[in-house]
């Protein structure tokens, strides 16, 4: 498995956000965790998107937040998160724009993932 946490995100509000993408067999999983528990998960939803360099194809997913004390591979086999195949993946992938400081590290390629998330509106009257 490989797995990425591309940033820790200090969100305007105070809160510490930590997008993730992971690769488990041949499928590839997007989700974000909060620093937090269960229940300041609940407050918030995500929205994650891929999309090729070229600007020509996107996905989205929108979905739940997950607590930071969550197993990643509990987030991967039972709950909703981003699943990708190898195929999609490599469909958006990019060669273009490779530093050559980054091919000498052993990465050939780049997607483009933006994360987002918002604080789910209170339904209470």
């Amino acid at each position: 498995a490989s797995s990425w946490i591309t940033i820790i995100w200090n969100h305007k509000n105070g809160q510490s956000f930590f997008p993730i993408f992971e690769k488990r067999n041949r499928s590839w999983f997007a989700w974000i965790f909060i620093l937090g528990n269960e229940d300041e998960a609940a407050r918030w939803e995500s929205s994650i998107k891929i999309r090729d360099a070229e600007k020509k194809s996107q996905l989205e997913f929108c979905g739940p937040v997950f607590p930071i004390d969550m197993k990643g591979t509990e987030v991967m086999e039972k709950m909703k998160c981003l699943a990708l195949s190898d195929k999609q993946v490599d469909m958006m992938k990019s060669e273009e724009g490779i530093q050559d400081e980054e091919m000498e590290r052993g990465f050939n390629s780049k997607i483009i993932i933006s994360y987002d998330v918002k604080l789910i509106e209170d339904e209470g009257f």
